[in-house]
């Protein structure tokens, strides 16, 4: 079943099930600070690995539409001179 969720404004949440935006800077979430987020060849989880990001890092610009890929939806990216795609469950609009 669904469950509703509300969030105080200006909270952060994952960019799940939303059209990411081409427009907009985006930022990693929820990446423990010890572990960095993949970014990969291909959309999808067995696509080989081309760089990682920081849990900190910022300024990250998605270039193109999602593809759902193993029941999450990537998203390409672009990341200083870093291009690739990531599990978009771990970006959110800056």
């Amino acid at each position: 079943g669904w469950v509703q969720v509300a969030a105080q404004s200006g909270a952060k949440s994952a960019a799940t099930t939303r059209t990411l935006k081409t427009t907009a800077n985006y930022s990693v979430f929820n990446v423990q600070p010890d572990d960095v987020l993949n970014v990969r060849a291909a959309a999808g989880a067995t696509a080989a690995i081309v760089g990682t990001l920081s849990p900190t890092a910022k300024g990250i610009r998605v270039t193109g539409s999602g593809i759902a890929q193993g029941g999450n939806t990537w998203a390409p990216i672009r990341y200083q001179n870093l291009s690739g795609w990531v599990n978009q469950n771990y970006l959110c609009e800056e």
